[in-house]
């Protein structure tokens, strides 16, 4: 089980631009609803807080960039509480991108942002059993009121730049993964986190992610190709793969001409691999 350490906001070390923010936030209508009805914010943004990290790269603002911007996610310990204080706001809500949480724009004075309130049942849990359900012990972090709340040894992972992923059961983790090396300055996965990686990408070729909708798991074949694009892809699980997804690539033929041809992604790595080999000897 996880062990946590509470620290109080005004005793990080925290980005300027982000204490300010923060002043903002916690007397925004609905935070402060969602707070004082015992919600919290928890997740990517609050580990944001917590590495001083700047809020202008966390929500992308002031620069172009192809990223999706990051958001303000508040957790409730329970949907009755959540869906008060959804039914509550007085802002135009609409469904999350993900479909787990009501949402509204914010705009404040650095930016606009994204405030998500999470209002799907299985995910409004009391603080630690909803921080356990995170997919990376990096973003278990949650802030109640004037206190931040972080696992035991969280400072240590984030200087090593590595995620340590403690659940596999979310379709989302492969890309997740892929978005914090890629956009998040990580540098790859803790040693003890193969065997949960592994544990997905055994969910993923069976679709063993039951309460998901099958618009949730459409980005399969994309998070296991750049997976393996990163050399974070064992290949022998390319096997499972085997008739799940095709390519189409441009072939030589007659005359210097090219056609495009249909073949299965996951034999054509495999021969990718066995020709690589073949070279080296």
């Amino acid at each position: 089980m996880t062990r946590y350490e509470t620290a109080r906001l005004a005793d990080i070390e925290m980005h300027p631009e982000t204490r300010q923010l923060i002043a903002r936030l916690m007397v925004n209508p609905i935070v402060k609803n969602a707070t004082r009805a015992g919600g919290w914010i928890a997740g990517g943004f609050a580990r944001c807080v917590l590495s001083g990290q700047s809020t202008t790269d966390y929500f992308n603002w002031g620069r172009l960039s192809s990223n999706r911007p990051g958001d303000v996610d508040i957790f409730f310990p329970d949907d009755v509480i959540a869906a008060r204080v959804v039914a509550d706001q007085s802002y135009s809500m609409t469904k999350s991108f993900g479909g787990f949480a009501q949402e509204a724009s914010v705009q404040t004075n650095q930016g606009s942002l994204q405030l998500q309130l999470v209002d799907t049942p299985q995910l409004c849990r009391p603080l630690n059993e909803s921080l356990s359900q995170f997919d990376f012990e990096n973003c278990q972090v949650a802030i109640v009121g004037d206190t931040i709340h972080f696992p035991q040894g969280w400072h240590d992972l984030e200087r090593a730049r590595l995620l340590k992923v403690v659940n596999s059961t979310s379709p989302f983790l492969g890309s997740r993964i892929v978005k914090y090396i890629e956009n998040r300055g990580m540098k790859g996965i803790t040693p003890d986190s193969i065997p949960m990686l592994s544990d997905w990408i055994y969910r993923t070729a069976v679709t063993d992610f039951p309460g998901y909708s099958e618009t949730h798991m459409d980005g399969f074949h994309s998070a296991i190709k750049n997976l393996n694009k990163a050399k974070m892809l064992d290949p022998t699980f390319l096997t499972l793969f085997l008739g799940k997804w095709d390519v189409y690539k441009k072939v030589s033929s007659n005359y210097g001409h090219y056609e495009t041809v249909k073949i299965d992604w996951a034999l054509s790595e495999l021969s990718k691999i066995n020709h690589n080999r073949r070279k080296a000897y």
